[in-house]
């Protein structure tokens, strides 16, 4: 037997007796995604049934969706990728181009030295140029990254803050019977040896 066919979910609507049977997929849906047998009955979801599924496929959708941003992911860090390599880029053509040691500029011939100090002389323009563009560049590209996150909603609901917390809950409540516990256990071998006095 399947195991999510084994998954028992009962109705958000606390007034229905049924358990889940039924997930909307629908993207302009506003009422509750996963529903009962007696939610049907009332008229939810009638509007668009050719977007319902049965539950198991909920834990398909979920699944295709893990693998689906984990692509997104690998692309992304890809993008950045390039992003640094080109940032590497510049930073090397800078220092080629501005960092001499002293036995390099002896080296060279009157022609190159003349064009290295004419370039250094406008280091400063260069300097201040780049700076402001890529302050620019960076504050837009951080706009456009928090713009992301916040229509994606991703911090809306924190799905490990969730599990953090019950993890914490349930630690705390093991923590408070394992006191009571042994507490009893003192308290039974007090009693133990009162008794053998």
């Amino acid at each position: 037997m399947n195991q999510c066919e084994d998954i028992i979910v009962k109705c958000p609507n606390p007034e229905h007796t049924k358990n889940v049977k039924q997930v909307c997929f629908d993207e302009s849906c506003k009422e509750q995604r996963l529903y009962c047998h007696e939610c049907i009955k009332i008229g939810m979801h009638v509007t668009h049934l050719k977007h319902q599924e049965e539950l198991p496929f909920l834990f398909e959708h979920i699944s295709r969706i893990e693998k689906e941003s984990d692509n997104l992911i690998n692309r992304i860090n890809k993008q950045m990728d390039l992003i640094y390599n080109d940032f590497f880029l510049l930073i090397g053509g800078i220092r080629s181009k501005y960092q001499i040691s002293k036995q390099q500029l002896l080296n060279l011939n009157f022609q190159q030295i003349n064009s290295f100090l004419s370039q250094s002389i406008h280091f400063k323009q260069f300097e201040l140029t780049i700076e402001k563009l890529l302050q620019e560049l960076i504050k837009e590209f951080q706009d456009q990254i928090k713009k992301l996150q916040k229509d994606l909603n991703l911090f809306a609901l924190d799905y490990d803050q969730i599990s953090k917390s019950n993890i914490e809950k349930s630690e705390e409540l093991y923590e408070i019977g394992y006191k009571l516990y042994w507490n009893d256990e003192q308290i039974i071998c007090q009693l133990f040896d009162d008794v053998l006095l």
